[in-house]
Parts: C-alpha cells; structure tokens; sequence
C-alpha cells in the first residue's frame, strides 16, 4: 500500500510540470531527427518557353539537367523529380543560328524551401532549333451531314492549294490544310457557297492566300440514270382538214434523270411534235422533244429530230 501510495504522489505531484516538460522532451526529438543533413541529385527535365511560333525545338536534344541538392534528410527522402521545375526562355536568344549553347541559371530552377541548390551538371545546355520553310500544300473540306440517297453531292474550293510556313519538319508532315467544319446543305438550298478559313496546326502558318479565306461550293444534285424510250408518235401541234403522213411516225431515243422518276417514266409522259408546213407536199421539218421536269436527253441527242413530212392537197 505505502508504494503505491508513494507512486501516485510521484505521478500526481506537479503533474503540469512534468507534462511540459514530456513535450518539450519529445519535440526536441523530432527537431534534431528533421535537422539530420543529407545530399541528393535529382533528374530535371528543361522546359523550354517564349518560343517564337516560326521556329521548333528539335526533339531529339539532351534535355536532362542533374540539379544537387543539400537539406533535412526527410525532406530529400520524399522529393522527386516531377517536384522541381526548370524553365529556361527562349526570348532574348539569338535563334537565326540554328544551334545555340544556354546558359543554366540557378534561379531558374524550382525547388522546395528549406533546401540548398549546390551545384547544376551540365552548366550549359545546346538547343537545336528547326528554321521556316515553305510548302504548298492541297486544300480539303471538312464536311459533315447525312447524305441523302438518290442525289450526288459535290464540293469544290478555290484556291484549291494554298502556301504554308512555318518550321521545316513541323510542315514536312503537312499534307493537306482542312477547312472549318461545316454542314451539307439540303437539296433545295443548293447550290450554295461559303467563305471559309483553313485550319492549322500550331505553328504553322498560312501564307497565300494572304487572308486565309477559301470559297467552298457545295451543291446537291439527283443522281441521273439513264434510261431508253422506244415508239414514241410524232404528233402535229395544230391540226387542220389536210390529210398527212409523218415518216418516221414513231421516234427512239434515251433519256437520263433521277432514278426515281425514271422508274415511272412511260411514252404517255413524252411529246414529240412538230408543225405542219403551210403549203402540200413533201417537206423535212423538225420534231421537237417535250420532257418532264428534271429529265433530259442523253448527251449527244438533240431535242429536235428531223421527220419527213407529206401533206395532201385539199381537192
């Protein structure tokens, strides 16, 4: 009993006291284990920036840059690469040279408070960089929408090429420019035209035509079949008391147009007629050709034929 009564009155006695004095204890133990000095060297990648548009960093330059660093181990022990920053611009440098040596600031890498940058290998570090060039390049359009069956869409743009600038590598993978997207029109707004910019890559530029705008046309038109019409009659336009004969009476030939009214097409839909002459006789007159809206004749027929045509004298 007496020894328990002795501990209770040591652990009670200026218990505040001794609790202070626990923490300061134990915070001197976390100072003097944080103060614990290490070295480590970290792999930093060189950020380049301020480029000028017209000029491109060759990628297959050294980038890496090995930076010391001196601090609290437990610091260092959680540090990374991706932690430290090194940016260097390219603003004030002479680039018409093509390869240049920078200098490697130590105030332009970043890295945590509290540590000490000791030393940066390489000091200098060469950058390669691509000049402009020139190239001329096709022109496509950038077309979107449903295309309906039965119809025949087409586009053209002019100018049909255009001049592009801009580093030589960047533009030697340039093969075509695209336009802003934009819609197909419907069947019966076409035909339609638009003035259009082309769409490039950053750091390439287009040159000619100087405002960059192209004329995109665009129209819609029925996908034409073709299709022959036989035994179509020659009809007289006014007819009078006269007696005539029309050689050849019935006349062949072929027709194009959309499918669908091809399809329904019949020699009740087609007038071939011609006007008989004034006087008796035999006499050779034209024969013209009458077809529905959106039909025509194949190319290389005429839609006038010639007939012969024998009017009778009236006794």
């Amino acid at each position: 009993m007496k020894i328990n009564s002795l501990l209770r009155k040591y652990l009670l006695s200026n218990w505040f006291s001794k609790l202070c004095c626990l923490l300061l204890a134990f915070s001197l133990w976390i100072w003097i284990a944080y103060q614990q000095i290490g070295v480590d060297e970290f792999d930093v990648e060189v950020e380049f920036a301020e480029i000028p548009e017209e000029y491109l960093v060759e990628e297959d330059v050294e980038r890496i840059v090995t930076v010391g660093l001196r601090g609290p181990k437990t610091v260092l022990e959680n540090l990374s690469s991706d932690d430290l920053d090194l940016v260097i611009s390219l603003a004030s440098v002479d680039l018409e040279k093509g390869s240049v040596e920078i200098p490697v600031d130590r105030w332009q890498i970043s890295y945590p408070r509290g540590l000490e940058l000791l030393d940066v290998v390489p000091e200098r570090i060469e950058v390669r960089l691509n000049g402009q060039a020139e190239r001329e390049v096709g022109v496509v359009p950038d077309l979107v929408g449903e295309q309906l069956a039965g119809f025949d869409y087409h586009s053209e743009i002019e100018p049909s090429t255009a001049i592009i600038s801009g580093p030589e590598k960047l533009i030697e993978t340039v093969e075509n420019l695209r336009l802003e997207r934009h819609n197909w029109p419907d069947p019966d707004e076409s035909p339609v035209s638009y003035q259009l910019s082309a769409v490039s890559d950053p750091g390439v530029r287009v040159k000619e035509p100087e405002n960059n705008q192209f004329e995109l046309r665009l129209s819609v038109t029925p996908s034409y079949v073709v299709k022959r019409v036989t035994d179509v009659p020659v009809e007289v336009e006014e007819t009078d008391d006269r007696k005539f004969e029309i050689d050849p009476a019935l006349l062949n030939f072929a027709v194009q147009g959309p499918p669908q009214l091809l399809e329904g097409l019949s020699v009740e839909d087609i007038q071939v007629v011609v006007e008989l002459p004034e006087e008796p006789g035999v006499s050779i007159e034209e024969a013209r050709i009458l077809l529905p809206e959106d039909v025509e004749l194949v190319e290389g027929y005429s839609e006038y034929k010639m007939v012969e045509v024998i009017v009778e004298e009236i006794e």
